[in-house]
């Protein structure tokens, strides 16, 4: 059995990669809302255009010509669902101030360094 920590005693967190642990660029967005269990669910996604079902290659008429996917004559965006969470409403509450503070000093870092630029 573990013994607690004594009072006033450092406590080292170490952060370890999961074995299926990814990088994610890119995401453009997120969706969620409130669970009936009273957590926080949020799935992130990117948008890309979708690709062509096929290329169709016609000697006569040259280059490669793509089929578009679509649906009717509504222009298709794909929202490509990477990866979600599921949160308690403190944690996401923690989260989410701690996402503001950082997005807040990159933001102020661009808009320093284009000041100086000018």
């Amino acid at each position: 059995m573990t013994e607690a920590p004594a009072p006033g005693r450092p406590i080292r967190f170490e952060y370890i990669e999961a074995s299926g642990y990814r990088l994610v660029s890119g995401v453009t967005g997120a969706w969620g809302g409130g669970t009936p269990w009273g957590d926080v669910q949020i799935a992130f996604y990117r948008e890309s255009l979708p690709l062509p079902e096929a290329y169709v290659v016609n000697e006569s008429q040259g280059p490669e010509q793509p089929v578009p996917r679509h649906k009717g004559n509504e222009f298709v965006i794909e929202r490509i669902v990477e990866f979600s969470m599921v949160l308690p409403p403190d944690t996401a509450l923690s989260i989410g101030k701690w996402l503001t503070g950082h997005a807040e000093e990159v933001l102020r870092k661009i808009k320093q360094a284009k000041a100086g630029e000018t």
